[in-house]
């Protein structure tokens, strides 16, 4: 079974010190990073670069930063992808670290769909919005579809778009039912859904808790799924496979 099933196991004598380098360096290192990236995003985006800003400014971020937490990402599988296509990603999500992993690590320009209430983080909500990242009220549904709708004519020529289909993030050892939006969505636009397993993310920052680790994250390509021809009936079978397939990657092979 994958080692992301496990609690933090990390030894005492690591942990003690590392809690002490948290708080003097990397805390305050994304902090200013954060912010001193965001000008140049919103600069570059308000002058129509805000693929480049994603692409290139943002996925520095997320590197500079997973190195300052001390945390290593190893990427299999990257032989099933082409780097030419554009996907809808669906990752499973226990950690905000998924995001450094995903953000820094994966080989396609992507776009985020992300709730509205994160638009309102000072500095990263004006960021994503920047960058033109998918901000969607999901408590209006009507307003949701719109956006999603509005957001097609960003997908295509390799560009993708990531979703957390679990809605939420999950407990270690846990991989909620998907939700069906990301399936739907790939329907409609005929794209191929990639899924991604995100192996360790837990271990290194538990979900609702600050107690952030070092370690070793693994992302996995698993085969992507076509969905040309399909119809939209199909799309609760697509969010079944794509689940069965991140959770097998999950359960396969230690770290």
């Amino acid at each position: 079974m994958s080692s992301y099933v496990q609690d933090n196991q990390t030894p005492q004598f690591v942990r003690r010190p590392f809690t002490i380098y948290k708080w003097i360096f990397v805390a305050p290192f994304l902090a200013l990073t954060t912010v001193l990236l965001t000008i140049p995003i919103v600069i570059l985006s308000f002058l129509g670069a805000g693929n480049f800003s994603s692409r290139v400014i943002a996925k520095a971020w997320a590197r500079i930063n997973t190195a300052a937490a001390m945390i290593k990402v190893e990427v299999v599988g990257k032989e099933r992808i082409n780097p030419d296509q554009s996907y809808i990603i669906v990752a499973n999500h226990q950690s905000l670290t998924d995001i450094y992993a995903l953000y820094g690590f994966l080989d396609s320009d992507v776009k985020w769909v992300m709730k509205k209430e994160l638009r309102a983080i000072p500095v990263f909500g004006h960021a994503a919005a920047a960058m033109g990242h998918i901000i969607i009220d999901r408590s209006d549904t009507k307003s949701a579809v719109q956006t999603i709708n509005d957001a097609r004519e960003k997908i295509h020529g390799g560009m993708s778009v990531i979703f957390f289909p679990e809605g939420t993030r999950s407990n270690p050892g846990e991989l909620r039912k998907f939700k069906k939006g990301a399936f739907r969505f790939a329907v409609e636009l005929g794209l191929p859904i990639l899924p991604v397993a995100l192996h360790g993310t837990a271990n290194i920052l538990p979900s609702n808790t600050i107690d952030l680790m070092p370690g070793k994250i693994k992302l996995e390509y698993c085969d992507p799924i076509p969905t040309a021809g399909m119809d939209i009936i199909e799309v609760g079978n697509l969010a079944d496979q794509a689940r069965k397939s991140i959770y097998q990657a999950l359960h396969k092979t230690d770290l």
